[in-house]
């Protein structure tokens, strides 16, 4: 049986890489526009002009989506990872409690 958890990342992984191969083309737009310029000696040009501004908020806003999703994704394996740890607890904590429970009937704990 295939592992859950790995299903789960390669999904969530399978999200995440259309905003990176996105991210990639419009730098390679950027960068391609900063070679035209750079041989023609006016990069401040095409730094003012529309065109690369549309592109640098294009790539600004990809950016962002793909930190978001990534934060949602790290945020999710985080809690994936309390959850497990949680569940190697879980047996013992309840072991202890019904163990207390057990000497407190007995008159053997005292509880202030």
């Amino acid at each position: 049986m295939p592992d859950v958890l790995q299903l789960k990342r390669e999904s969530d992984f399978s999200r995440q890489a259309p905003l990176f191969e996105a991210l990639q083309n419009q730098l390679l737009v950027m960068c391609e526009q900063m070679e035209n310029h750079k041989q023609r000696g006016r990069i401040t040009k095409m730094l003012l002009s529309t065109s690369f501004r549309r592109d640098f908020e294009r790539a600004k806003t990809t950016v962002l989506e793909l930190k978001a999703t990534l934060r949602d994704f790290l945020d999710q394996e985080s809690q994936d990872a309390q959850e497990a740890k949680l569940e190697v607890v879980r047996p013992s904590t309840n072991d202890t409690s019904t163990a207390a429970r057990g000497e407190k009937e007995r008159g053997r704990l005292t509880t202030p």
